[in-house]
């Protein structure tokens, strides 16, 4: 079997130069029984597709192919690769490690993960403009038992596979389940812009530099603020994946990129790090409970009191609605929690929560980011729906989840006024405490 290199003409000569002086853009990190049809009637190779619809989906935003080295030559020829795949890796730009239980039990896909590594950090490092260097692609979930390797440990996944209502895995394999071909194409389009614009991050910086971009050397872009995009709960991933792919498609940097491990003082130490680079911030609360999710929008809000952050806080209606009516819930904890961020004027600290669908939700956000020479003017207390602003925070939890069920019934969305942020609601506050006295 040859050697699979896309973008070039098959030779064994010289392969010209890729990005930022490197031979190749990508190198392919992979398991050979992951690239196995699934029958001996099938000739469909998973490893093979995905790595030829990912050179076409990167043709498009490069506008020319991109340099992908994989080596195709199986396990006969194992021996004789080693010396071309070391080679290989030190002279290519980003690594996509495909992960799956066969990949982690592969010794030489460990050898290959380790000397990458090694080479990146000696090369440009291994995360330019916070971005890692290597793609953490997962196939099918790893069991309880097994666990990423250090070098990708924190890099965002891109899965490629669902849980399906009965708690089954579905892989995203087009020669079995051909429905998930519209999964398969989202997913494999999030990866490829993330890799683009790495890419161009790499050819900006170009090499040698052997240490990450810190914040203060990053080149900021003043009509183009940075929103962090709080990671989501499991149920609200594909929520999350389309506003990180409107924010892109517009020119906007997101943050984080990628997943948060450690301490939860480590963990919180790194978000305050990325909440520091953003203007704006997106939370996500679904039905499932999660505990990253609270500290993330605990964190923001501390942000926000201290530095103005702006946020926007979004639960889907059909959860909220179950909520305040008082509805069983598969998971109490996250109803609880969910009463409590309504109602809570610290937990919703320079948020507005939006409850109304994805589209508007996007509305909003972007209607935040625009350049304040061209933002519209403030608009009234009502929005979208009518809204009764609460003042007196004096009322009882019990009184205040009684009154928003009524108001929600009738269309009308109830807010804390929170009177350091809404200075449009002062000359009400000052009204009601004169009234008082």
């Amino acid at each position: 079997m040859n050697r699979v290199h896309l973008g070039l003409k098959e030779s064994h000569d010289t392969m010209g130069v890729g990005m930022a002086g490197y031979e190749n853009d990508i190198f392919i990190s992979y398991s050979q029984e992951d690239n196995q049809p699934n029958s001996d009637e099938s000739i469909f190779e998973w490893v093979t597709e995905f790595h030829h619809d990912l050179a076409a989906r990167l043709a498009k935003y490069m506008g020319e192919p991109p340099r992908i080295w994989r080596d195709n030559r199986g396990q006969e020829s194992f021996e004789g690769s080693k010396a071309e795949t070391r080679d290989r890796l030190s002279k290519s730009a980003i690594m996509l490690s495909i992960f799956s239980s066969g990949y982690l039990r592969s010794e030489w896909c460990e050898r290959e993960l380790k000397a990458f590594t090694r080479y990146a950090k000696k090369n440009g490092g291994i995360k330019i403009k916070n971005k890692f260097r290597i793609f953490k692609i997962i196939k099918t979930p790893l069991a309880a038992h097994e666990k990423f390797p250090a070098q990708v440990r924190d890099a965002t996944g891109y899965a490629f596979y669902k849980v399906d209502d009965n708690d089954r895995v579905r892989e995203f394999d087009k020669s079995i389940y051909p429905e998930a071909k519209r999964e398969y194409y989202l997913a494999l389009d999030d990866l490829a812009q993330d890799v683009y614009q790495l890419l161009m991050a790499i050819k900006t910086e170009g090499v040698g530099r052997a240490e990450p971009i810190d914040n203060e050397e990053r080149p900021m872009d003043d009509s183009k603020p940075t929103v962090y995009v709080s990671l989501p709960p499991t149920d609200l991933k594909a929520y999350h994946q389309q506003i990180k792919r409107e924010l892109q498609a517009r020119g906007y940097e997101v943050v984080p990129q990628q997943e948060f491990h450690g301490s939860m003082a480590e963990r919180a130490t790194a978000i305050k790090e990325y909440l520091q680079q953003a203007e704006l911030s997106v939370h996500f609360f679904g039905g499932v409970f999660d505990r990253m999710a609270r500290l993330q929008n605990d964190l923001a809000a501390e942000r926000s009191v201290e530095g103005g952050l702006q946020r926007l806080i979004w639960i889907p209606r059909s959860i909220l609605d179950r909520v305040n009516s008082g509805e069983p819930q598969a998971e109490a904890a996250q109803s609880e929690f969910l009463e409590q961020l309504q109602l809570d004027e610290r937990m919703q600290a320079g948020a507005e929560l939006v409850s109304e669908s994805l589209d508007q939700l996007i509305t909003d956000m972007l209607r935040r980011l625009a350049p304040k020479s061209t933002a519209q003017a403030p608009q009234s207390l009502a929005g979208d729906l009518p809204c009764v602003y609460v003042i007196d925070t004096q009322i009882s939890a019990p009184a205040l989840k009684w009154l928003r069920g009524q108001l929600m019934a009738l269309g009308v969305e109830l807010r804390l006024a929170r009177q350091e942020k809404d200075q449009i609601l002062m000359p009400l506050v000052t009204e009601s405490n004169a009234t008082k006295s």
